[in-house]
């Protein structure tokens, strides 16, 4: 990248924002004192402010687990959402903003966004291309970096420069992307020196400069065409023929089954408002013209003073602000009637906007895609290979399911096996006394170990590189929830809090894999990058270190259809090791001169008090509370006992784990616990009489 080539993109950015805040400047008094048009500006924006740093939410994945620039990626997408705290985002900044302004029914959920016939279709443009980015973040990694640092150098955006100019008494310090929203930016950097930092490594490449810009023009060029949809939206909204035109279509669909027996110029009422369903211009005319309608007298208007009113035909078909829409409405009428057309002789820019609003939709049919179209592993180390990524084709995302359904199948038959299993019956309140009980339990197992039982040099040094597959993996169940609509949830806040402290919050020093490359080059191991080719397939390893690695993956990339296994899941892992085999292991790596760091930063982020064990039992209790006392309260609940049992399935011998082995019988299950001894989360292999201090 040229030296010049970045001071140039910030005068560009800089010119930009002079256009945008051209299209503002003559009404920015005005909108101060209009409060409707405030409330407009909130309404219309929902969809660009519920995507704040979405564009970075995709581009976390195992594969790329310790390398720096993707590791800035999260600490900057952690700070949009909020940092690990429920209902703190940006885009949950923004929804308190609304419901301040006393915006009804007020929402940034993507799920109630697009229900909402007033926002306009063109302020779902930009926002849209921004997640569809998002979903295929593999291939667009450096126009990804582009859009975010446009985005972060904007500042604020010139339409909410407007609400701020507005509304000096709320703080509209999150809608900046320049400025931290929380402590999650490292070395107390803001995130547009992060952004640019990115820039500049990405840059190096030649190729990916020319991307990069790309990405630039993609920022720059959407922005302005949202700002320019925003602005026609609201001076369309300004005509009260537009708001009665669009109170209209919205409600034409359901009118048209009644009315059929009100004539309105020699035609059904039923039909105008058929007709209204797509173009609701012709019966604003007609309405105009009619008995219903005094025009500029709305308290003398039929339709305002008898047939909205109790005992009339309409009562409670409009709420006080679409009252509203209609007296406006009337009032702007003129006073003398036109039978040309019954409205102003002309709507201006408002019938501009109409035709190109209300035009009849044009539905696409969007062909199927190639089911077949990917790669099928065809070995358990080309599936771990293959998973490494975020994106799946058809066929591997098929095979992720059958994967976790073969896994789930085995660790259903270890419910309620051993004591470990997790009650069976939920109730509000008793997991966290569950939590402290088995946490007891297992460090009372775990006893002291002395010198007779510590595992022999040789022994330490192959299982902890059998452990490497899966622990330069950690946290991989939980990518999924990088998604905003998880990560900022009441029980997935905890989730991506916990996954964001795996990868080190930022940190390079403290990214769990590295630490853990650190303990195996203590022991003279030097493994390929974990999402090469090289690793998957290097010969040091046996086929079964990659059994449970690859579920790990499977569940990452199935976060909504396997919630409630991952939720169990998750707390069997962040319980498994803390005050137990962690404190054994940190005794033995110490014996045998080799570092204890990794399992000593377990044993105290996972804790059962403030760490990720009791925020993953803290998680289940907040989802499982949005069911209680329904049917489905209990199906959910053997899913998470099922999920906490897949962690470490009771099977016969390993060979019943191995998804490859078609001749594996599924009902294979014994009471005989056998497991590979683990140095992560897992006790490992000792003496004979030493396994049986732990597991009597």
């Amino acid at each position: 990248m040229p030296a010049t080539s970045l001071t140039v993109v910030e005068q560009q950015i800089d010119e930009h924002l002079s256009r945008l805040q051209s299209l503002w400047q003559a009404d920015l008094s005005k909108l101060a004192a209009e409060e409707t048009q405030i409330s407009e500006i909130v309404i219309q924006s929902a969809p660009l402010a519920a995507s704040l740093g979405v564009w970075l939410q995709g581009l976390s994945a195992p594969g790329v687990f310790e390398d720096q620039n993707m590791l800035a990626c999260l600490s900057l997408l952690a700070d949009d959402f909020g940092g690990g705290t429920a209902l703190h985002s940006r885009k949950d900044c923004f929804e308190t903003l609304g419901k301040h302004l006393g915006i009804r029914d007020y929402s940034t959920q993507s799920h109630h966004l697009i229900t909402r016939p007033d926002i306009g279709d063109a302020m779902y443009c930009f926002p849209s291309l921004l997640l569809m980015l998002s979903r295929r973040s593999d291939a667009f990694i450096p126009e990804l970096i582009g859009i975010d640092y446009i985005m972060r150098s904007m500042g604020i955006v010139p339409a909410w420069q407007a609400l701020k100019a507005a509304c000096p008494q709320h703080d509209l310090g999150f809608l900046d992307l320049s400025l931290p929203l929380t402590q999650e930016i490292p070395d107390q950097q803001s995130p547009v020196n992060v952004s640019r930092q990115l820039i500049t490594e990405f840059s190096r490449n030649p190729a990916h400069w020319q991307r990069i810009q790309a990405g630039f023009s993609i920022a720059l060029n959407g922005l302005y065409q949202w700002h320019q949809a925003l602005f026609k939206q609201l001076q369309a909204r300004q005509d009260p023929a537009f708001a009665m035109a669009t109170l209209i279509q919205n409600k034409a669909q359901a009118a048209a089954v009644y009315h059929h027996d009100f004539p309105l110029e020699g035609k059904p009422l039923s039909d105008w408002f058929e007709d209204a369903v797509t173009d609701p211009i012709p019966l604003l005319n007609v309405l105009a013209r009619s008995r219903l309608i005094r025009p500029g007298k709305p308290e003398k208007s039929p339709l305002i003073q008898q047939l909205i009113q109790y005992g009339g035909p309409m009562f409670r078909i409009f709420d006080d602000a679409e009252v509203h829409v209609i007296r406006r409405w009337i009032l702007s009428l003129p006073a003398t009637k036109t039978p040309e057309n019954g409205l102003h002789s002309s709507l201006g820019f408002a019938a501009e906007e109409l035709t190109a609003h209300f035009k009849p939709s044009h539905h696409v049919t969007v062909a199927q895609g190639d089911e077949h179209q990917g790669q099928a592993p065809q070995s358990i180390r080309q599936a771990y290979h293959l998973l490494q990524g975020r994106a799946l084709t058809p066929v591997l995302s098929a095979f992720v399911t059958d994967y976790i359904e073969f896994w789930l199948t085995r660790a259903a038959g270890s419910l309620d096996q051993t004591p470990r299993s997790l009650p069976r019956i939920y109730q509000p309140g008793m997991l966290k006394a569950w939590l402290l009980n088995t946490h007891a339990q297992q460090s009372h197992a775990a006893g002291e170990m002395d010198d007779e039982s510590i595992p022999e040099r040789e022994t330490v040094i192959e299982q902890t590189l059998q452990l490497a597959p899966l622990t330069l993996i950690d946290g991989s169940w939980l990518q999924g929830f990088t998604d905003i609509q998880l990560a900022t949830s009441r029980y997935g806040a905890r989730l991506f809090k916990t996954y964001w402290d795996e990868l080190g919050n930022g940190m390079y020093a403290i990214n769990h894999p590295k630490v853990y490359r650190d303990v195996l080059r203590a022991m003279a191991i030097e493994l390929p990058a974990t999402g090469s080719q090289a690793f998957a397939f290097d010969e040091r390893f046996q086929d079964a270190s990659f059994y449970l690695p690859v579920y790990w993956l499977c569940l990452g990339k199935k976060a909504i259809s396997y919630l409630p296994e991952i939720l169990g899941m998750n707390l069997a892992m962040e319980l498994s090791g803390v005050g137990g085999s962690y404190m054994n292991a940190s005794r033995f790596l110490h014996h045998h001169g080799f570092p204890s760091t990794f399992v000593d930063l377990h044993n105290t982020i996972d804790n059962v008090s403030t760490g990720h064990s009791a925020w993953a039992a803290e998680s289940i209790d907040d989802f499982m509370s949005q069911y209680l006392h329904q049917e489905a309260a209990e199906t959910l609940w053997q899913r998470i006992r099922v999920g906490y049992e897949s962690l470490a399935p009771i099977v016969k011998h390993a060979d019943a784990l191995n998804f490859f082995d078609h001749t594996t019988d599924p009902s294979d299950i014994t009471d005989e616990k056998t497991q590979n001894g683990l140095l992560h989360h897992h006790e490992l292999n000792r003496t004979p009489k030493a396994k049986e201090q732990v597991y009597a």
